[in-house]
């Protein structure tokens, strides 16, 4: 389900995404609810649907030091900031009036079906064909099966369990009437889960950072898909630029992903781009941050200040700014153009790419019939001066080409786990890529998979 799509603006249009951004954070909710407060209920003409009191608009372990972070990002700094208990301008809190009912997600179902302990495919046939079925049977767990508590190996009655339920309105101003279908419940976490940067979030702070460098960047593009379950952002610098040995041109870029529901970590990587074709490429993972969010609340006996809380959210959105502009960086640049160029000296049969391309979309986990796109694209690449590019640059190219094809069709974000391995690729050393091709083309996938994963870390 794709909620909001900003999907490409150049730098100079940046005040008008501004409101689809504040509009796409306006339709979160977030909430901490006791686990019988959530049913699954069934609607004669919707199918499966489950029901939840109206959430907080802050939960009590969530979202107040990431929101006060954002707002000090794209206002005037810790001056404008709200005090703790304060509402955030254009963040209106939604009405606690009753019960909700939502539609669900396949990753909030797989959540369910865990908890459960049922089979994934078994409960989203049930709750295709049977909801009544499947409602029973969630139902049952929800409000009688009691939890185990890993530290002190007790179990914990169900009514006295909570829940964080990450859900979407599609119009707040609905919720005011009860049982309307009004949003989609995305993920049903623990309590104590650890939030990461939500999209919300990370669009402000890097719209924050496009702005104050509109001067030097004003050729960007920008291109964001935000989704139900995080956002990706690619950003290209068409006035940084450096040549190849062969004529080749090529633009800084930098591209950047986080998860609303814990699926990832916050990632921001370096990105370039070949303007002749447009196709991307990441070659360096710049910032990687795994345990994200909200700290908890409580250490060792004390609890943690506001204020605390706030700079830490505020420390990690400057770290973030920092690796963008470092992204941007000359130097970084010209290595790669010049790597571009001795990849095209490293010579590659069509018989070696087509065993290359065998392991390359067994790693993507795309169809077999893939390859054989892939494999036309490399036999149809050429070099600057027009002869054909069967060398290493040209398996980078082919791969990083198709994936070009696929995000224009669909998502630019579909592109980039095809961008990120034709990366790992291009900054093989020659004999490292050798291996990979003499595994390849002897059969050795699993040897020529070990080689790619060893160069990807």
């Amino acid at each position: 389900m794709q909620t909001t799509c900003i999907e490409s603006f150049r730098l100079e249009d940046i005040s008008k995404v501004w409101p689809i951004v504040r509009e796409f954070d306006s339709i979160r909710m977030d909430g901490i609810i006791r686990r019988p407060h959530i049913k699954a209920v069934v609607d004669d003409d919707k199918g499966l649907r489950f029901e939840i009191p109206t959430p907080e608009r802050y939960g009590k372990t969530v979202g107040d030091a990431w929101q006060r972070a954002a707002y000090a990002v794209q206002t005037d700094g810790p001056k404008a900031l709200p005090g703790p208990g304060d509402e955030f301008p254009d963040m209106p809190t939604l009405p606690r009036n009753g019960d909700i009912q939502l539609d669900y997600t396949e990753h909030a179902l797989r959540q369910i079906s865990e908890l459960c302990g049922v089979g994934f495919q078994d409960l989203q046939k049930e709750a295709d064909r049977f909801p009544d079925i499947a409602a029973r049977r969630i139902n049952a767990w929800l409000q009688d099966e009691p939890t185990i508590n890993r530290k002190r190996k007790r179990p914990i009655p169900a009514n006295q369990v909570e829940h964080l339920v990450r859900a979407y309105a599609v119009n707040p101003g609905l919720l005011l009437n009860k049982g309307v279908d009004t949003g989609v419940l995305r993920a049903i976490r623990s309590s104590q889960f650890q939030l990461g940067m939500d999209a919300g979030v990370l669009l402000a702070a890097l719209l924050k950072c496009l702005s104050e460098n509109q001067d030097t960047w004003g050729q960007c593009k920008v291109e964001v898909s935000v989704s139900d379950r995080g956002c990706h952002f690619c950003v290209t610098n068409k006035r940084m630029t450096a040549a190849t040995r062969t004529g080749d041109i090529i633009a800084a870029s930098v591209a950047g992903r986080t998860s609303d529901i814990g699926g990832s970590a916050l990632v921001i990587e370096q990105r370039y781009l070949k303007l002749a074709c447009i196709n991307g490429m990441i070659a360096d993972q710049v910032m990687s941050q795994r345990h994200l969010g909200a700290k908890p609340q409580t250490r060792d006996g004390f609890q943690f200040s506001d204020a605390t809380l706030m700079a830490q959210g505020g420390a990690l959105l400057l770290e973030m700014q920092d690796a963008i502009n470092f992204c941007f960086q000359q130097e970084s640049l010209d290595r790669v153009a010049a790597k571009m160029g001795a990849n095209q000296n490293v010579e590659v049969s069509p018989e070696e790419a087509q065993a290359v391309f065998d392991t390359v979309t067994q790693v993507l986990g795309v169809p077999d019939s893939m390859k054989d796109d892939i494999f036309a694209q490399f036999l149809g690449e050429q070099k600057a001066d027009g002869s054909e590019n069967r060398t290493q640059d040209g398996v980078v190219q082919a791969i990083t080409a198709t994936g070009r094809v696929i995000g224009t069709s669909r998502d630019f974000a579909e592109a980039l786990p095809f961008e990120s391995l034709g990366g790992t690729l291009h900054q093989m050393e020659e004999a490292r890529f050798r291996n990979l091709t003499k595994a390849a083309v002897n059969g050795q996938l699993k040897k020529a998979k070990s080689i790619l994963a060893a160069s990807a870390n």
